[in-house]
């Protein structure tokens, strides 16, 4: 009998599918797990997951040599076609890849989940690993095999008892996986072209800093040197504000004159609402019109959930 594997984004998010798999519910008869360093397996089901992403696309020098070198000339860097690679920069992740690779290719899986968050960096992850699986040597033992999507947006055991109890075709995401993967490939153009455009126009050759550039670093930086600039060119403008104590008929024991302060409050040109007033006469012809007068107070409660 052949197993099925749950890949997850996350440590955290398998150790909730053992939890609720390993009770007798609507969709599991209790199926006990022995958990090791890298995955949970019983019976019928093996558990492995990620950490974030485990691999990235090449740098620019593995498309070609040329590439190597940071000048004006060789821009825009465009590879025909886009190679992905483990990456190195932790031992952890390199393990967990090959942890998963080794599941994906056994001969008992025969069907694999992507269990990954619900969403287009979730797709992304499962697929390069299972793209990964499926290169290189070992790769017919990763082909042929049903790939299902578990789409869960909650952890609670109902939510994944109930997604698992629907789970659909990988098939089905092939939008969602196109679109993980264009922005992977946007987001290596944008930076790889525009950190070295900007790096060697204004920082010349012999900087050894670079003009990082990024589809989101770059418009969110600027949305915070504008910010700052307007701070840096704030002119202040006076304003009046109007307090005042009023008393009522309607005494308590901890406060026998009925006294309570209240703010002024009115429209300004544009017709907002506002609590200032751009001149003192104003603020003290609000002063006059009010002073020893006899008003009406509302009281106004809203409740909210």
């Amino acid at each position: 009998m052949g197993k099925r594997l749950i890949i997850t984004e996350k440590k955290s998010v398998a150790d909730d599918f053992a939890r609720v798999l390993g009770k007798k519910n609507a969709i599991g008869s209790g199926e006990s797990f022995k958990k090791s360093a890298l995955s949970y397996e019983g019976d019928s089901t093996i558990i492995a997951w990620a950490s974030g992403h485990l691999l990235e696309l090449a740098e620019p020098g593995s498309y070609d040599k040329a590439w190597k070198f940071w000048t004006l000339e060789k821009l825009p860097i465009i590879p025909k076609s886009f190679v992905h690679q483990p990456r190195t920069d932790n031992k952890k992740t390199e393990q967990l890849l090959k942890n998963l690779i080794k599941l994906i290719r056994r001969e008992d899986v025969n069907l694999i989940i992507n269990g990954c968050d619900a969403g287009r960096e979730g797709e992304l992850i499962f697929n390069l690993i299972l793209d990964h699986a499926r290169s290189g040597r070992g790769k017919t033992k990763a082909e042929g095999k049903d790939v299902q999507r578990l789409w869960l947006q909650s952890m609670t055991t109902k939510s994944i008892l109930t997604s698992f109890g629907k789970l659909e075709p990988a098939d089905a995401y092939a939008q969602l996986q196109a679109a993980a993967y264009t922005r992977d490939q946007a987001d290596w153009l944008v930076g790889m072209n525009g950190t070295r455009a900007l790096t060697k126009r204004f920082l010349g050759g012999r900087s050894r800093q670079a003009l990082a550039v990024g589809r989101v670093k770059t418009p969110t930086l600027a949305f915070l040197v504008d910010r700052e600039r307007e701070i840096d060119n704030f002119v202040p403008v006076p304003f009046f504000q109007l307090a005042s104590t009023f008393m009522t008929h309607n005494g308590t024991d901890t406060n026998p004159n009925g006294e309570f302060e209240a703010w002024w409050v009115g429209k300004d040109a544009n017709g907002k609402t506002t609590d200032r007033v751009a001149t003192q006469k104003e603020a003290d012809d609000i002063v006059a019109r009010v002073q020893g007068k006899v008003g009406s107070a509302t009281d106004t409660t809203r409740r909210s959930k």
